[in-house]
C-alpha cells in the first residue's frame, strides 16, 4: 500500500507522496472497517503511518494564495503557465503571478463565482 507513496518520496516529488500516503492511510481504514482489526497485521499500518510521517516532515509550502474572504471554487492556469486566477464564493476572481504574488483582483460580480476558464490565446477569461 505505501510502494507508491515511497516511490514519490525517494523520486523527488514529496507532495505527491504525501497525497499518496493519506490515500494508503483511508484505504487501510476501509479495510479495517471491512474485516475487522484483529485479522490484521499491525505491520501494515505501521508501513503506512511512518510513509505519511516522512512525507509530512519533508513536505514544504512553495506558495499559498491567501487572499480571498471565502472558499475557493475554482483555479487554473493560463496557457502560457505564468498566471493563475481564482474565484471564490466571496464574488471575486484573483489574478496570481506564479510564484504566489496577487497581482490583480476583479470585482463586480453579483454573485460568488464558481468556474473560470482561459481563452486557448489566453487573453480572456470566462
Amino acid at each position: 500500500m505505501t510502494a507508491v507513496s515511497e516511490a514519490l518520496f525517494f523520486s523527488g516529488y514529496k507532495f505527491d507522496a504525501l497525497i499518496e500516503s493519506i490515500r494508503a492511510g483511508q484505504k487501510w481504514q476501509k479495510i479495517k472497517q471491512l474485516l475487522g482489526e484483529n485479522n490484521l497485521s499491525n505491520d501494515t499500518e505501521y508501513r503506512i503511518a511512518a510513509s505519511l510521517q516522512q512525507a509530512v516532515y519533508q513536505v514544504s509550502e512553495y506558495n499559498h494564495l491567501e487572499e480571498h474572504g471565502n472558499v475557493v471554487w475554482s483555479v487554473i492556469f493560463n496557457p502560457e503557465g505564468n498566471l493563475i486566477a481564482s474565484a471564490s464564493a466571496d464574488k471575486t476572481i484573483k489574478l496570481w503571478s506564479r510564484d504566489g504574488k496577487l497581482q490583480k483582483t476583479l470585482t463586480d460580480h453579483t454573485d460568488g463565482v464558481s468556474r473560470i476558464s482561459f481563452s486557448s490565446d489566453g487573453k480572456y477569461l470566462a
